[in-house]
């Protein structure tokens, strides 16, 4: 479509809204995962085949989508975050202890 639409051409969607409409309508949602399993397969092979002609970076967001759609659909994030608080002391005691020197209350000894 992105292609149709660079070259002036207009794209009419009835046709993809039409079948992502009955594909929605056989598909139950424990067939999600697997399907976008072997399409991320699929297209992997039709792109190493060459059959199929993409640009490599389009091709990484791809099948890092289709990744993501089978890790929520498994119930696995797709991202993770976390927070740490860390006072000045903490802070200073572990950089010490990586540098390999001796603690503050070493050196006050």
């Amino acid at each position: 479509m992105r292609a149709a639409r660079a070259a002036g051409r207009v794209v009419d969607t009835t046709h993809l809204s039409e079948n992502l409409t009955k594909l929605q309508s056989e598909f139950s949602r424990e067939d999600v995962a697997p399907t976008a399993i072997g399409l991320m397969v699929a297209l992997m092979l039709r792109v190493e085949l060459g059959e199929l002609k993409v640009e490599g970076k389009d091709v990484g967001e791809m099948i890092k989508t289709l990744f993501d759609v089978i890790r929520l659909e498994s119930g696995e994030a797709t991202s993770q975050t976390i927070v740490g608080h860390l006072n000045t002391d903490s802070a200073m005691t572990r950089l010490r202890e990586l540098r390999g020197l001796p603690s503050a209350s070493e050196d006050a000894v």
